[in-house]
Order: C-alpha cells, then structure tokens, then sequence
C-alpha cells in the first residue's frame, strides 16, 4: 500500500458520499495534470480514509491508504508494482520498519522530510500534543467539502538548518508537499518515521519580515496512522544506534524531571486548549520547550500578536509557563 494525506487521495472526506474505495490514485498527482486523470499514470487504488469534521468535532487524522497495482512497463513486458515497495524515500534513503515511539517525541528533535514541491528539508519539533485550527478550501481538484477543521494530538514541525546557532528559521513545506513521510535525522542509517505533512501556515514556505517565525507544518503521528488503518511500514529491520558522537545531528536528551514536566503541560493543556481555542486569534496550542531543559511550556500561536490580544492570555496557566508564538490559521498544503 501507499500512503498520503486525506485530502490528496480522498478530496476532503467531509461526508461518506464524497469519495469511494477503489477510486484510481494516479502519479503525477491531479495537481499536476490540471485534475485530470489518465488511466495510464495509476499506480494504486483507494483502500481506507479518515473523514473530516467541520462540524467543530475533533479530528486526528488527515491521512488515507491505498493498494498498489501492477502496471505493464512496455507492451507485452512484465507487471511491476506501480510504485517503489522497499521503504526508500529518493534523497533520504531505506527507512526502518518501526517508527519512532509517541512517547519519544520532543521538542528540538531534529526532522526531514523529501516532498514534492521543495524536495529535501530540514527541521525540528516545536510543540507536540498540539490542537489546532486546519483551513481546508473548496474548489481545487475534486475536492467536495470544505471549511476548518479541529485537530488534537498533532505534532508541529518548524523549518530550520541543522545546528543552527543563529535562531533563522527557513522553508519546511509549501503547498502540494502534503503527504509526505516526516522522518528523524538523528542517525541517517536507520531514519524512523514520525509522521505525515499535512498543513502549515500560509508563511510557511515564504519566510519573511517579523512573521518569519510562522513557518511551521502540521504532522500526523505515524502511530495514530498505523492503528487506525491497521498497517505496518515497509523498509529495512535496523536498531538506530545510540546516537553516538559520529552521528551528524544529535538526539535531544530528556531528563526524568523534563518527562515529569510533560505530563504536568499536558494536564493543564487538557484543561484549557478548548477555552483558548475559542479566542479567534489562538491557532495552535502544544507542549513545547520551557525556560530550562528540565521544563516544558505551554505554547500558543497566535494569528495575531498584538498587545491587546497579549492581555488575554496569562504568562502562567496553573503554574505552566506560556510561551507566545506568531503562526497563521493553519491551511492545507
């Protein structure tokens, strides 16, 4: 099978008429083909989906399945499958069979990701955990529902050069990147999956002025994928290694006292990520890194930095420290 987002291989399953299985999943993509079909780019058939509310319901995924087919390489010539089976991704390499734990998750651990649109690229996780506000628009290829969308236990990426001292945060993703496998860069033998692109903010690949810092993706757990469709990754059976001193990025540390923290940002975000998201101008709410390393923080972004809207929201919520962020209403790319 292959996997993407929802919203590419599905059209934005607002409703269970707007889309059916075994509907043809074509390479290059609709977008490319100004969303027209040929019969001869199929590579796949549509098996399993998960479908959006817009209703104000929580949503965990945007993601979707489909069976690969064989295809003639030449007339008369032997079937292949559509698509590569082994598990490597072009300019990243043979990933593990066994993706990265939930509960391994931090902020600052380093990420690529090889999309579509702007190919091989570098950052690190922001906030985890994160709820959020997903923009989808109608009228693009097909699509059939439209609106914004809840999504909970989502975890945020944020563009930015390997052991980069000067803060600069660049390009993660642009628009048509969806889909694509976000995967650890801690040690590059045995890469581990995290997840799947699947929104950003409008910034997020046009890095500009004051709201550089709004250039952040959405990511799909790859666990909550797996379960749901009741999968497993394909690739190659390797242990990552102890992230020892000759890897080229290093694994964030997390002390007992920073997992502790954790779980005491996770309970306060459990209690006040619905209130706070009612603010309009509130567009994510996550567990990202606090004051010290032995701290977590509750983040939230904001569509809208301004005084005015910095009054609403405390520097403490039950003992948690908030860190403010600049991040656009999240919308599909």
């Amino acid at each position: 099978m292959v996997l993407s987002s929802g919203h590419v291989f599905a059209r934005n399953r607002g409703t269970t008429k707007s889309v059916g299985a075994n509907e043809p999943i074509v390479q290059p993509g609709l977008v490319d083909l100004g969303c027209f079909q040929e019969t001869e780019d199929q590579v796949a058939k549509l098996t399993n989906w998960s479908k959006i509310n817009f209703a104000g319901g929580p949503n965990t995924l945007d993601a979707a399945v489909a069976t690969v087919i064989q295809q003639v390489q030449s007339p008369g010539g032997t079937k292949v499958d559509g698509v590569d089976p082994s598990g490597t991704i072009l300019n990243i390499g043979q990933i593990s069979n066994v993706p990265l734990p939930y509960t391994s998750i931090s902020d600052g651990l380093p990420v690529v990701k090889m999309g579509r649109t702007t190919c091989l690229t570098s950052g690190g996780i922001d906030a985890f955990d994160a709820t959020g506000k997903v923009v989808y628009p109608t009228g693009v290829c097909n699509v059939v529902a439209g609106g914004t969308a809840i999504f909970q236990h989502q975890i945020l990426v944020i563009g930015e050069a390997f052991n980069s001292t000067s803060g600069q945060t660049c390009t993660f993703a642009q628009s048509g990147d969806a889909g694509a496998l976000v995967v650890t860069a801690t040690d590059f033998s045995c890469p581990q999956a995290v997840g799947i692109l699947f929104a950003g903010t409008p910034a997020a690949g046009t890095p500009f002025g004051p709201e550089i810092s709004s250039t952040i993706v959405a990511v799909n757990p790859i666990g909550t994928i797996l379960t749901k469709f009741g999968v497993t990754l394909v690739g190659q059976t390797c242990t990552p290694s102890a992230f020892a001193a000759e890897a080229s990025v290093p694994m964030p540390q997390v002390s007992a006292a920073k997992r502790e923290s954790i779980e005491v940002v996770r309970k306060v975000k459990n209690r006040h990520a619905a209130r706070l998201m009612k603010m309009d101008e509130v567009t994510a709410v996550g567990i990202g890194a606090g004051d010290d390393a032995d701290h977590a923080a509750l983040n939230v972004y904001l569509s809208k930095d301004t005084p005015e809207i910095r009054a609403k929201i405390p520097a403490q919520i039950d003992g948690v420290a908030v860190h403010i962020k600049h991040a656009p209403k999240f919308q599909i790319l």
